[in-house]
C-alpha cells in the first residue's frame, strides 16, 4: 500500500496497526497526537521513501514499536518524532533516518546499508540487545551499546563513524 499522509493530524489515543507493506512516498508533515501508538507486526514492513516528518502534536511523545522491517529508501531525511522501540530489522539503505527522540533497540538489527543514522533525544541511542552492523554515520548525544557490533556482514561498507558518547 502506497501511503501519502501529508499533511494530516493522526489524532491521539489512536493505535495503528501494520500487518502488510506500507510506503511511504509524499514528502511533507504527518501531525502525530501525544499518545497514538503505531506497531509494525512480525512479517510486516514499513518503508519511509519519501523526505516527511512524523512529529509530535502537542502532549506526550507518541509510540512507535517496530516488530518487523522498518527500510529508508528515500535519499533525503526522514526524521521520527515518536518514541522509537526496534526488536526486529530497522535498515536505512540511504539518505538520513533521524528520530526526534531516543531509539532503543531490544532485538534484532540496526542495518546502515549506505545510509546514516542521527537521534536528537536526550538519552540517544540504546542498544540492550541484538546487532548493530553495516557502515555510515550515527549521529547522537549518546550510543549505549549493550548489545554486539558486527562489522563482519558489512558487505562493502567498512567504516563506522559514531558521533557523541560511546559506552561499549
Amino acid at each position: 500500500m502506497l501511503l501519502d499522509l501529508s499533511p494530516h493530524t493522526i489524532k491521539g489515543g489512536w493505535s495503528l496497526t501494520n500487518k502488510g507493506t506500507i510506503t511511504q512516498t509524499a514528502a511533507g508533515v504527518v501531525n502525530v497526537d501525544g499518545g497514538t501508538s503505531f506497531t509494525n507486526n512480525a512479517g510486516a514492513t514499513f518503508n519511509t521513501a519519501g523526505s516527511v516528518l512524523y512529529t509530535g502534536n502537542g502532549g506526550p511523545a507518541g509510540t512507535f514499536t517496530n516488530n518487523g522491517t522498518v527500510l529508508m529508501t528515500g535519499t533525503a531525511t526522514s526524521k521520527i518524532g515518536l518514541v522509537f522501540t526496534n526488536a526486529n530489522v530497522l535498515q536505512i539503505n540511504s539518505g538520513t533516518l533521524e528520530f526526534i527522540y531516543d531509539l532503543t533497540q531490544t532485538g534484532g538489527t540496526t542495518f546502515l546499508n549506505g545510509g546514516n543514522l542521527r537521534v536528537d533525544g536526550g538519552v540517544g541511542f540504546t542498544i540492550s540487545g541484538g546487532v548493530l552492523y553495516g557502515g555510515g554515520s550515527i549521529m547522537a548525544a549518546t550510543v549505549d551499546n549493550g548489545g554486539a557490533i558486527d562489522q563482519t556482514r558489512a558487505a562493502g561498507y567498512t567504516t563506522l563513524t559514531i558521533t557523541g558518547l560511546y559506552f561499549p
